[in-house]
């Protein structure tokens, strides 16, 4: 009994020294270093709200108390940022970057230009933005009138193949509706003044954006809810998301509008759909390493898990993720590996669709 005692305390003398040694390593790693955290895009988007948000709570919480600046590099629809990323970063931890997801559609479907993977990203953790297509409250006084009069409508969002507008497009695929006009040329900024002002009647937003100045049109009318992402749930399916759970999932309001479950070529579609949305939407800014850096993420996990617990920084996340599930470490692997697996069908299925209808160039 002695012995195992001894044994039994030699083992947690060990650990301790470990965790104690673990913790010193990590703190002299980053000690009097900074961090550079690359944004594609630019300042004011859902990028730089991340951006901004880890450069204020993480060095509190990182060992060493390194200093974190962010790096705008603006380009080629992210490709500037991206490629300079995968190629050309340290691979030290002291360079990071925030993704999106144009970044992460790019690099799935290999648009022209793309020299990168995001698959060979290390992740350090991820947050899912959901997004919601809605409609001038004038023109659609209900969801249940918007097939009597989507043919009047105009649409407005981001050039493809930026994921708002694959959002609406792909919709139009699965529920087979059509517009008077699909203006993809403006930016989140421009796309919802154009919407305010009449110039356009429908768009899709991220849901933060959306309840922060258009929630309040909706209470009184002057805005129809239509469909919404949805966001992956500890299920592992598509679920909606709590700040707006009275708005249907595109395969809820196909089921509302139909009163069946689709069938056929539109099941496929719409599977690949839901695939999209679980990829993109789960995984819409997350927080990369360069490839060949792994080994920096034991210098990071500690931190980021400090920071997840810090009272201050989940509020203020909740303000752009709206009770939305941040995935770190393990989880956010395992969630990209999960989500990615099933990916053989829509990968090419969304290469052709882009390439054909959209004429977005791909790399052969």
């Amino acid at each position: 009994m002695d012995k195992l005692r001894s044994i039994a305390v030699a083992v947690l003398v060990t650990i301790a020294l470990f965790g104690a040694v673990s913790q010193a390593a990590a703190e002299e790693y980053y000690k009097g270093k900074t961090i550079t955290i690359v944004v594609p895009h630019g300042p004011g988007g859902g990028a730089d709200r991340v951006s901004r948000l880890l450069a204020e709570y993480l060095p509190k919480h990182l060992p060493g108390s390194p200093r974190v600046v962010l790096r705008y590099m603006l380009g080629g629809q992210s490709l500037v940022a991206s490629n300079w990323f995968y190629n050309s970063a340290p691979k030290d931890g002291t360079v990071i970057m925030t993704g999106s997801g144009v970044v992460a559609v790019n690099s799935l479907v290999k648009t022209q230009g793309v020299e990168y993977d995001t698959r060979d990203f290390p992740v350090i953790m991820a947050f899912p933005v959901g997004v919601i297509t809605y409609a001038n409250g004038g023109k659609v006084p209900s969801a249940t009138e918007f097939f009597d009069r989507s043919k009047d409508l105009i649409y407005g969002g981001n050039p493809m193949p930026w994921t708002n507008t694959i959002h609406f497009e792909l919709a139009k695929e699965v529920l087979g509706f059509e517009v008077a006009n699909s203006i993809h040329g403006y930016d989140t900024g421009t796309g919802r003044t154009a919407f305010l002002s009449g110039e356009i009647d429908m768009t899709v937003e991220g849901v933060a954006h959306y309840a922060g100045s258009i929630m309040p049109l909706a209470e009184k009318g002057e805005v129809t809810p239509l469909w919404q992402s949805g966001i992956t749930g500890e299920s592992g399916k598509l679920e909606r998301l709590s700040m707006i759970s009275d708005v249907p999932t595109v395969r809820e309001f196909y089921v509302q509008q139909f009163g069946k479950e689709p069938e056929g070529e539109t099941e496929k579609v719409l599977n690949i759909f839901e695939w999209y949305s679980a990829y993109i939407r789960t995984f819409n800014k997350p927080i990369y390493l360069p490839p060949g850096a792994e080994d920096i993420l034991a210098h990071l996990d500690e931190g980021v898990a400090s920071m997840m617990s810090d009272p201050d920084f989940q509020a203020a996340s909740e303000k752009i993720l709206l009770g939305a599930q941040i995935y770190t470490g393990e989880s956010a692997k395992k969630v990209r590996a999960d989500i990615l697996a099933n990916s053989e069908e829509a990968i090419p299925w969304l290469r052709n669709w882009l390439s054909s209808e959209y004429g977005v160039k791909i790399n052969e």
